[in-house]
């Protein structure tokens, strides 16, 4: 089973593609970069950009990250559009999504108190990567792609 991981953001959009048998391996990952301004026309790029990933990959299921902000209304709406890019391309593909909440993603790593590198970390020594994986939003989004995988297998357990 191949599944996307993506991390959602505006300016920098975290993916992560892995494969899950016969053991878990790490595909690819990236970041799609916006540049600032047009915001129509970043969301276009971000849509662009995963349309190639998922022609390339085909990947079985998409975990995307539930969204938590606190604050920065603005900054929230600007993510939620682009968040919602990733759900409009994964109904274009017919590829169902998984709600991966932060927490969940973090707990998958081995806990909740883990800081942006300590991800990084997790998901190299995970996937012996030889460097760490950059920039941080990608490592985030292996390990939602990881969360969504784990989820899935879950959700098949109990429905038999």
């Amino acid at each position: 089973m191949i599944v996307l991981g993506i991390d959602p953001g505006i300016g920098r959009m975290g993916w992560g593609v892995i494969e899950t048998s016969p053991a878990e391996k790490m595909l690819d990952y990236g970041c799609i970069e916006t540049d600032i301004g047009n915001e129509a026309k970043r969301l276009l790029t971000i849509a662009i950009e995963l349309r190639k990933i998922c022609a390339e990959y085909r990947p079985a299921y998409i975990a995307i990250e539930q969204l938590f902000f606190s604050k920065n209304v603005s900054t929230a709406m600007s993510v939620s559009q682009a968040r919602g890019v990733a759900l409009m391309i994964s109904a274009e593909f017919k590829i169902p999504t998984v709600d991966i909440s932060p927490s969940k993603a973090k707990s998958v790593m081995g806990g909740g108190a883990l800081k942006k590198r300590d991800i990084q970390i997790l998901i190299q020594k995970q996937f012996k990567l030889v460097e760490l994986p950059q920039p941080d939003d990608a490592a985030d989004a292996l390990a939602i792609a990881l969360a969504g995988a784990a989820e899935v297998r879950w959700n098949k357990l109990i429905k038999k």
